[in-house]
């Protein structure tokens, strides 16, 4: 093993491939290997921004390397919980490895559960395909016409079981089953189907093991639509709508925000978000609806939608049951009771934008010079009392957003092309520092009024958060090492600030960059 870890500490070093936390995982963790085998190595990344995996020769040796997002350790976390990750069945035999400080790989299984009795297991499209597509070849085994179209059926439904299982959705063969075989219990049920199908013809048993499996994750699956809303679902928390793909300045998407917030009932409880490329959530507009009568409030948007909306854009719409983004928000935002104070502030930002999207007030660069107007704002309201590095902080938290926003370099190339994106702002910071410092400390009489709007919402933003006491604050010790509870919250409140005014993620960086420029 310490011959292992020093070939993996040379090759990191010599390759310069940025990292934070290192797991040696796949058959050398647990002794299982051959003389063919990989050395696969899982890393946490602040360069990264999605998962990227790479192969690498060393020392006459391939090393396969796993690159996971820092900063998405929700994500990770949770799906590992959920055993929905096809990455993540590594952490049942991986090895820590002590080349770093591993302060979230070290403590993953405690750190799970935070997460117990708080997350939401999001409504993945690809599971509600794949039991809807199971469901169907389950009721084709009753209609067959011959023992071939049978076994080639029960082969279908063999592997789209196990791509549930593993939600390994891209593999097949040999790549699927060495997935499968990391759950056991699934992979004897899957495998006695098989047994039964060639030498005893069983068929109507072998629809009886589909079934089991396939109620682990929600069962039978008839009504599905891959258009704009999924049929089914309960609970309390709301939901949200995603218009897919399509950002702000979109304008049937203003048309749909516009016309969509009277017809619901509460519409004080609405608020709108865009998610730029590379997150988590796929491209679009989201609107988070908070509600209590789940169903009335489905219906409603259901009739909205149908009636109104032309069958192109339709397309582009989902619901989702229930939120999407996988995990409680109120848990994200710092606790129930935070989120309870939030919410409003929120809305009213979100009903702000939307007018003026609606009255065309808004292009995108209105947008950025928006969040710097809104950040200044919130930043004079706390005055003294911001925390010191919060803007130095998230800037750091989104440099991956910006080092490579078109994904064309590989993780070796990630250091120097952060060194030059940096000399970049910088240069950029300097060129404007005397406006923005004007802007920093000075609201005067030519300030439009639709931006005065915004800044005495930043101001009265501050004073809320600057209320909340310490003990409604739920401490989050994954979202940034280091920070206190309150410092959290504020950077998860600024950044939730900027998606609401529909600012992409690597302008974020841009803005926090400047922001903690300021702060120097």
């Amino acid at each position: 093993m310490n011959t292992i870890i020093t070939e993996i500490s040379t090759l990191l070093e010599e390759k310069n491939i940025p990292y934070k936390e290192c797991m040696l995982t796949g058959s050398f963790s647990c002794n299982k290997n051959n003389d063919h085998s990989d050395i696969d190595i899982f890393l946490l990344s602040d360069r990264v921004n999605n998962v990227t995996v790479e192969s690498h020769v060393f020392n006459n040796r391939r090393f396969e390397l796993i690159l996971f997002p820092y900063h998405k350790t929700h994500w990770l976390l949770l799906f590992q919980q959920m055993g929905k990750y096809k990455y993540l069945s590594m952490f049942e035999k991986g090895k820590v490895l002590p080349m770093r400080k591993n302060s979230i790989l070290g403590k993953l299984d405690s750190l799970k559960n935070i997460f117990k009795g708080n997350c939401m297991e999001p409504n993945n499209r690809q599971i509600l395909y794949l039991r809807h597509r199971i469901t169907d070849l389950i009721d084709d085994i009753d209609q067959a016409n011959s023992y071939g179209e049978n076994l080639l059926t029960v082969c279908e439904i063999v592997k789209l079981l196990s791509q549930l299982a593993t939600s390994a959705y891209d593999y097949s063969g040999r790549h699927l089953a060495k997935e499968l075989s990391n759950y056991g219990s699934i992979e004897a049920c899957i495998l006695k189907m098989v047994g039964n199908c060639l030498p005893d013809s069983d068929f109507e048993l072998i629809k009886n093991e589909a079934r089991n499996i396939l109620s682990m994750y929600g069962g039978l699956l008839y009504r599905h639509s891959t258009n704009y809303s999924y049929d089914g679902g309960d609970g309390e928390n709301g939901l949200f709508i995603q218009i897919e793909g399509l950002g702000y300045l979109d304008t049937r998407v203003s048309k749909i925000l516009y016309d969509l917030t009277p017809q619901i009932p509460n519409s004080d409880h609405v608020v709108v978000f865009y998610v730029g490329n590379n997150q988590m959530l796929e491209r679009g507009t989201y609107i988070h609806i908070s509600c209590k009568d789940y169903p009335a409030t489905t219906n409603i948007l259901n009739g909205f939608f149908l009636r109104r909306i032309d069958w192109t854009l339709s397309q582009n719409i989902r619901f989702s049951y229930p939120y999407q983004i996988g995990f409680d928000v109120a848990l994200y935002l710092g606790g129930q009771k935070c989120l309870d104070k939030l919410f409003p502030l929120f809305q009213q930002l979100s009903r702000l934008i939307q007018e003026d999207l609606w009255n065309c007030r808004v292009d995108h660069a209105y947008l950025v010079q928006l969040g710097f107007a809104v950040l200044f704002s919130l930043k004079s309201g706390f005055g003294n009392k911001l925390p010191s590095g919060m803007f130095l902080h998230l800037a750091e938290k989104f440099q991956c957003e910006a080092i490579d926003v078109n994904q064309v370099y590989n993780t070796t190339q990630l250091n120097t092309v952060e060194k030059a994106m940096r000399r970049m702002h910088r240069k950029y910071f300097l060129a404007q520092k005397t406006k923005l410092e004007y802007l920093d400390n000075s609201i005067n009489a030519s300030t439009p009024d639709e931006v005065k709007r915004y800044i005495d919402w930043g101001k009265n933003t501050a004073s809320i958060l600057l209320g909340i006491p310490d003990k409604d604050i739920l401490y989050d010790p994954i979202f940034i090492q280091g920070s206190s509870a309150r410092e959290q919250l504020y950077e998860k409140v600024f950044s939730t600030i900027l998606s609401i005014l529909g600012i992409e993620p690597h302008e974020k960086y841009s803005i926090f960059f400047m922001l903690s420029e300021l702060e120097n």
